[in-house]
């Protein structure tokens, strides 16, 4: 087999792997699933476009053995997806473990060190979302429960913030550690990893980047639950679950992005 064509079919091969991760990952039940496969295929987009510039590097044939655990690491990446059709927390290295196995098969383990950039790519889904051992602790509930009463306040409301309980006159709200902006937070870090792996920045940029990825995400989120807050107060069962837990809350993830996707492209001019 020529080069090209063997370099044409491990291509092919990485792109299948990808697409079929994302696709059982897009059909797995559980809570925060969808953050995990929608970084999942971001991962296995950005990592293919590196590859892809790659495409012409040397590489080095396997040997039989490397082959063979470069399969399996395949397989074991895909399997668990397809036979238990629910999130559970070891799907976070499923995407690395495809990448690695993807790798062994190109050029064993010279292909790790030589794709490790697209293997960091693979690694992000491990942080998406971020695991409940650094959420929980960490939820700045009761910052975000000030700065949502002063949002509040700001727009006419009667609303104060007593630790992570925003108050008003006719019910209460509490903030809980899921709720305190980590999430939103996460979300854009792992965009911003994107943007610095696929975009040429300087460390400045790069900072700037991740700076602006926790104002921008706890700012949204303070929006959300000073919304939130009103729901309650005015006993909007409906509008509550609506913006809460209903397409409401993709909404207002989407809104984030797009907050923050003109705010990089100025940073990055």
């Amino acid at each position: 087999m020529s080069r090209r064509r063997r370099r044409a079919l491990l291509f092919g091969a990485c792109v299948g792997v990808g697409l079929i991760q994302t696709v059982l990952g897009q059909r797995l039940a559980g809570r925060l699933y969808d953050d995990y496969w929608v970084t999942s295929g971001l991962a296995w987009t950005a990592a293919l476009v590196l590859a892809w510039e790659r495409r012409y590097d040397a590489e080095t044939a396997p040997g039989t053995r490397w082959r063979a655990f470069g399969a399996g690491a395949v397989l074991a990446a895909i399997v668990p997806l397809a036979a238990v059709p629910v999130y559970h927390g070891f799907d976070r290295f499923l995407p690395l473990l495809g990448g690695v196995g993807m790798c062994l098969l190109a050029s064993g383990p010279r292909g790790l060190r030589e794709h490790r950039g697209e293997l960091l790519l693979l690694a992000l889904p491990i942080m998406s979302p971020l695991p409940e051992a650094i959420r929980l602790p960490l939820a700045p509930t009761g910052l975000t429960a000030r700065f949502a009463s002063l949002i509040g306040r700001g727009l006419g409301h009667s609303m104060t913030a007593d630790g992570s309980v925003v108050r008003m006159p006719t019910g209460t709200l509490d903030v809980l550690a899921d709720c305190g902006g980590l999430l939103s937070i996460g979300r854009l870090w792992v965009l911003a990893a994107f943007v610095i792996a696929l975009f040429p920045t300087s460390v400045r940029q790069r900072v700037a980047l991740v700076v602006s990825a926790v104002v921008i995400g706890f700012v949204s989120n303070a929006v959300r639950i000073e919304m939130l807050a009103v729901t309650v107060a005015a006993g909007d069962t409906s509008a509550f679950w609506y913006w809460h837990t209903g397409a409401g809350a993709s909404i207002f993830a989407l809104a984030t992005t797009a907050a923050a996707g003109p705010v990089w492209w100025l940073m990055l001019r």
